[in-house]
Order: C-alpha cells, then sequence, then structure tokens
C-alpha cells in the first residue's frame, strides 16, 4: 500500500511560478508533477556526485 502524500505548501516567487507553468505546460505536466520531477532530478545528480567523489 502506498504511504499518503501530504500536502505541502510553498511560497515562491510570481515569476518563478509563472516559468515553472509554462514548462508544466510544455511537457504535458501538472505543476505538481513538474516540482516533484525537477526535484528529484536534482536529488538524483546530487546523489551522484557524491557517489563519484567517494
Amino acid at each position: 500500500m502506498a504511504l499518503p502524500i501530504n500536502p505541502f505548501g510553498i511560497r515562491i516567487p510570481p515569476d518563478l511560478k509563472d516559468w515553472l507553468s509554462r514548462q508544466a505546460l510544455n511537457n504535458r505536466r501538472s505543476l505538481n508533477a513538474e516540482l516533484v520531477k525537477r526535484l528529484e532530478e536534482s536529488k538524483n545528480l546530487d546523489l551522484q556526485k557524491i557517489s563519484t567523489a567517494q
């Protein structure tokens, strides 16, 4: 069974939100899905840097 995902409020500047909204539209994703995708990619890059540094 999947764990429940609780809402998470975030405050971002309007221009950044507009840009993310456009990116989400271009990628045919919701704004939430776009944010999750980008955060996961950022996390994976950080983990790769850590593993190659060791």
